[in-house]
């Protein structure tokens, strides 16, 4: 969803001579996961590292460092519309999870959700009947 989200708002990139490692849109979806997780910059990236299925669904190759979101929180956030737009997101990720009692415990949910390997249909027990 932060991911979309981006994509549909932000440019690909921040400058045409970038190094195009990541895309705004995949920067902007690590900034909110980590508003989400309300963890630091070295804690978003340990998590992202310890869950590939997370880095996945935002389309990383590989886990930026600390750093890159850093400068381009400060960055992105000197806009009002984007920093709006990043709290926004965040409040959607909370609702979705509010059927738990807890935001931590909606927290781990999610990472053992991103963890734990689809089910595919073609190895699901055959239903007897």
């Amino acid at each position: 969803m932060a991911l979309e989200t981006g994509r549909r708002t932000l440019p690909k990139y921040g400058h045409r001579f970038s190094r195009q490692d990541f895309t705004l849109p995949q920067l902007f979806a690590c900034l909110v996961l980590r508003k989400f997780f309300q963890t630091d910059y070295r804690g978003i990236c340990e998590i992202l590292n310890d869950c590939p299925a997370l880095c996945e669904q935002v389309g990383l190759k590989k886990v930026p460092h600390f750093t890159t979101l850093q400068k381009k929180e400060r960055t992105l956030l000197r806009d009002a519309a984007i920093k709006r737009m990043l709290s926004e997101t965040v409040a959607l990720y909370h609702d979705l999870d509010s059927s738990s009692t807890t935001e931590k415990k909606a927290r781990m949910r999610l990472i053992w959700r991103l963890r734990t390997p689809p089910v595919s249909r073609s190895n699901a027990p055959a239903a007897t009947t």
